[in-house]
């Protein structure tokens, strides 16, 4: 939300699709990654931004899948810009290139895959 109260998505560097398994463990090791202790999903629907933490993170995204619908989420130094989609993918756009190298550092060792969606 900008200072006039209206949303507006933000530019990204870089958009990817994740797809996999275990996308709690996964997400835990990119928050790691990104040196944050928590997410912050951004439900559409709500007013209120939800703080998860990494203990929380792979039950909260088990509750999510089952409705996988207009939640965004992003870390604490808004470097990445993520949501999951219906199709049980989670969409997520690297904000800047330091971010978008650690991604792809990321994804080499991860259980997920990506397409690049630039």
């Amino acid at each position: 939300m900008n200072d006039e109260g209206d949303w507006f998505f933000p530019a990204v560097y870089a958009t990817y699709h994740l797809t996999g398994i275990s996308y709690g463990e996964e997400l835990i090791k990119l928050m790691a990654l990104l040196g944050a202790d928590h997410f912050i999903f951004l439900p559409v629907y709500q007013q209120d931004a939800l703080l998860v933490n990494k203990s929380e993170l792979p039950a909260f995204v088990l509750r999510e899948e089952l409705s996988w619908d207009d939640i965004y989420f992003i870390d604490p130094a808004e470097n990445i810009l993520a949501a999951f989609c219906d199709h049980g993918n989670i969409h997520l756009s690297t904000r800047n290139e330091r971010t978008d190298q650690l991604l792809h550092a990321f994804m080499s060792g991860s259980q997920l895959s990506f397409t690049n969606c630039r």
